[in-house]
């Protein structure tokens, strides 16, 4: 008994930690972006809380999100705000080794991240870049596909980010896009759907649920 009592009080404990740190993600930090945003300030996941995406609780619907995104292999492919690099290896896996990934971020704490999680896992199909989504380093028409996972929200110039995609995709190339409710910058489908559409983007496929959703747009005029 004195065991199963010691089990349970832990448990608990466990539960009320987890909770408070939902609490926390979704309510305060989620007002605090908000007061941000209205100042003009858009706020990308700072380094020292990659823990709260970089979890267990969030890899239980990555290979659905990946799924969705339809990676094929040998695609070029771009994931734009890779964070810590939570689909990345995963990704480059999807492509295989006749396929790339390039993975950037706009902050160099997320990239060094990056390439060592690339490095242990031993992949040869991952470039990472540190670079801003409204200038790509990326040629005209060169990516099969482009991914974005929680990321348009945090952009602070989405329309010349949206642009940029256009530029560097292939004329059929592939936008996808994922939005996840704990994400404090999470938008609903329909705001998604139009302010990338607005760019032209033609949407052709829309998986998941209100908590998880991904929208696959189709680059399919492309900009004179």
């Amino acid at each position: 008994m004195i065991r199963m009592r010691s089990f349970s009080s832990a448990a608990w404990i466990i539960l009320l930690v987890v909770l408070g740190l939902l609490f926390f993600w979704n309510v305060i930090f989620r007002l605090c972006v908000a007061i941000a945003k209205r100042s003009g300030h858009y706020l990308p996941c700072p380094v020292g809380f990659v823990w709260l995406t970089d979890n267990p609780l969030r890899r239980l619907w990555m290979r659905s999100v990946l799924a969705w995104i339809g990676l094929r292999l040998g695609e070029l492919v771009l994931e734009l705000g890779a964070g810590a690099g939570v689909f990345t290896v995963e990704a480059a896996h999807r492509v295989g080794p006749d396929g790339k990934v390039i993975a950037l971020d706009l902050q160099p704490g997320m990239t060094v991240r990056v390439k060592t999680r690339v490095r242990e896992a031993g992949l040869t199909n991952v470039e990472v870049l540190t670079a801003d989504a409204a200038n790509l380093p990326i040629r005209d028409g060169a990516i099969d596909r482009a991914f974005l996972v929680a990321t348009l929200s945090e952009i602070p110039d989405q329309h010349r980010a949206l642009t940029e995609l256009r530029r560097v995709l292939k004329t059929g190339g592939v936008l996808s896009v994922t939005e996840e409710f704990l994400d404090p910058d999470y938008p609903l489908r329909s705001k998604t759907r139009a302010r990338v559409e607005a760019t032209g983007f033609i949407l052709q496929q829309s998986f998941g649920n209100f908590w998880v959703y991904t929208l696959n747009f189709g680059n399919v005029r492309r900009q004179q």
